[in-house]
């Protein structure tokens, strides 16, 4: 995944979700602002923050990776909570505590609410001295939109984490644990008319090539493989990006190289 982070600084100087409906946070998002830190101290993690979200569906994390980013654990700070709508998506309750609904009502008592007054949240990271991701993740479901969560002056044992009211020097949280990317590359010779459907309509000649790609998806074509290939009229090369799951809709870049000009890339 790229770098940086879907998040951004409003008027006030808050990180916060960049609006789709409106004035408010977009539906099914899955978001996050991540951070390199060094824990050599107490390890306490302070912010300000308000927000307004449906209560007990959507919901704010501040999460830690101990791994590189593998893994997220989130951490129990000051005024998150663990109750949640029993049908909320689980893929949000799996990831509780958070925070949800308005900053000034705990309660799981309704879906209504605005945001209070910013409040100084803390948040303890635990014993563990080294390197460590921080990040803060909202996800949200498919329905009622609100006007979402607002965060500042982030401190780690009172020193400042990133510029403030700057986005610079985060990242999202799928950027540190990126999915693999695989390749088919297949080369198709062809003697023959072929339609607008790929379906070869006059001639019956066609060789199909599909070479075995090294570990880092490259491979050039041998003497064998173009002598191979010389006589055919037509010659078309299929790279297909093989996404590593179904909820992936990163469009994977390639090269592909003709005679020493690029014909095609992911640009």
């Amino acid at each position: 995944f790229p770098g940086g982070t879907p998040w951004v600084v409003d008027g006030d100087g808050y990180y916060t979700n960049p609006d789709a409906v409106g004035i408010n946070y977009g539906d099914n998002l899955d978001i996050s602002m991540a951070h390199a830190i060094t824990v050599s101290l107490a390890g306490v993690l302070t912010f300000k923050d308000y927000r307004a979200m449906e209560l007990g569906w959507d919901f704010g994390f501040v999460q830690k990776s101990i791994d590189g980013g593998a893994t997220w654990t989130s951490l129990p700070c000051s005024n998150t909570t663990t109750a949640h709508n029993p049908d909320a998506d689980a893929s949000i309750v799996a990831n509780v505590p958070g925070y949800t609904g308005p900053s000034d009502d705990t309660s799981v008592t309704t879906t209504i609410g605005t945001a209070g007054a910013p409040v100084t949240e803390t948040c303890q990271l635990g014993a563990a001295a080294g390197p460590m991701l921080i990040a803060f993740r909202l996800m949200t479901d498919a329905a009622a939109e609100f006007d979402g969560w607002h965060v500042k002056d982030i401190t780690l044992d009172g020193v400042a984490v990133g510029t403030g009211g700057s986005i610079a020097g985060w990242d999202n949280e799928k950027f540190f644990a990126p999915l693999p990317l695989s390749f088919a590359f297949t080369l198709v010779g062809i003697n023959g008319t072929v339609n607008g459907f790929g379906d070869v309509t006059a001639g019956t000649s066609v060789k199909v090539f599909r070479p075995t790609l090294s570990a880092g998806n490259d491979y050039t074509l041998s003497l064998a493989d173009r002598t191979a290939l010389a006589g055919y009229a037509d010659v078309v090369a299929i790279v297909s990006g093989i996404p590593a799951s179904e909820s992936s809709t990163l469009y994977q870049p390639y090269s592909l190289m003709v005679n020493g000009t690029e014909r095609a890339d992911g640009a």
